[in-house]
């Protein structure tokens, strides 16, 4: 139904941009309209349509001559995409937006995301040096309080798994940690980057929080060597209410699961605080923190509890195909598979996916 609806809009916005175009009425209207087709193409999973699109959007700015602002939040959205659906596009462009030719012409906020961008890109391409190199550019550039607190997680993600590189969001029972990655970096500075992990996203976590600008008092605590703030009688509230700050959290509480176990403490208060965050401020993306908690209490044999969430993220998932509903149909037929009498539900399950 969702599909159909999409479909039906696309068509309508195709033949009103060629509309447009036949009459030359290649303005603001004509933007609208090919930003109305890129979404329509998005919820379709069109994604190289989606892509083209975009492109051609820059392509009539640049044509327009229009000023930099407009220009370069084109090639924004044109990253923000390519982050997601072409991670190799993501680089070589960023690469051109950045390089000595190009620089001097972008406006200096967006020389700062595009700095993220390329940072993140290498990140999710698994160069850990250059992630880094990057986003401690985007850093010391002196970015927006949002901006930093995005750069502040890449960099503790990218400095967590330049250590363990096999560590990736979850590792299953039946799988082994190869330890740290071949690098022309010496093994000292990757260990240093690693103790430093905690501390990047907890500073991550403030400056996501004060993205308005405002000063909150009572996180000060964030940019200090604590793990946890001195008064924790009341987790039952978040302290947090900005929408983006829920990755940071959950990071940081997998982060302590895999790498720090021992620190029990500080382990529930970041689940708790993770949990209460995704009830209160954003329970319509509560999938991965449900997903983490249920894998948990496999880990520790915990299985009825643990299916059940598993069955829960599932059906929160029913109409979508994204990245969490298969990491949960994974999880879910690994740990079947581990129980008595259920290894062929548990295959059928990986399979399914």
């Amino acid at each position: 139904m969702q599909h159909g609806k999409y479909r039906v809009a696309l068509q309508f916005f195709g033949r009103f941009k060629n509309f447009l175009e036949t009459n030359n009425l290649k303005d603001k209207e004509w933007v609208d309209v090919s930003r109305r087709i890129v979404y329509s193409n998005l919820q379709l999973r069109r994604y190289e349509d989606a892509e083209a699109q975009l492109e051609e959007i820059i392509r009539q700015f640049l044509r327009q001559k229009a000023n930099y602002a407009l220009v370069y939040s084109a090639y924004s959205d044109l990253l923000t995409h390519c982050l997601k659906y072409n991670l190799n596009k993501a680089i070589l462009l960023g690469k051109a937006l950045l390089s000595e030719m190009q620089r001097e012409n972008v406006p200096l906020g967006y020389q700062k995301q595009f700095q993220y961008f390329l940072g993140t890109a290498y990140l999710l391409k698994e160069n850990y040096t250059d992630a880094k190199s990057r986003l401690r550019e985007c850093l010391a550039s002196d970015p927006s309080n949002q901006l930093k607190g995005w750069a502040y997680n890449s960099l503790a993600v990218a400095s967590w798994w330049h250590k363990f590189p096999s560590l990736r969001e979850f590792v299953s029972d039946d799988e082994e940690e190869t330890g740290p990655q071949q690098s022309d970096i010496p093994a000292e500075n990757i260990d240093a980057d690693f103790e430093n992990v905690i501390p990047l996203f907890k500073k991550s976590i403030y400056y996501i929080e004060h993205s308005n600008n405002q000063i909150k008092t009572g996180l000060e605590w964030l940019l200090n060597e604590d793990l946890l703030p001195q008064d924790r009688t009341n987790l039952t509230k978040t302290q947090f209410k900005s929408l983006h700050v829920g990755k940071p959290l959950l990071n940081l509480s997998e982060f302590v699961l895999n790498k720090a176990p021992s620190k029990r403490a500080e382990l529930q208060f970041w689940l708790k605080t993770t949990i209460n965050f995704y009830e209160e401020q954003d329970p319509t993306n509560m999938d991965r923190s449900l997903l983490f908690l249920a894998w948990m209490c496999s880990t520790n044999k915990y299985f009825d509890r643990a299916e059940s969430m598993y069955r829960i993220v599932l059906q929160m998932l029913e109409n979508s195909d994204s990245y969490n509903k298969v990491l949960c149909m994974q999880l879910l037929g690994s740990m079947l598979k581990k129980m008595p009498n259920r290894s062929g539900e548990g295959e059928c399950k990986q399979q399914s996916y």
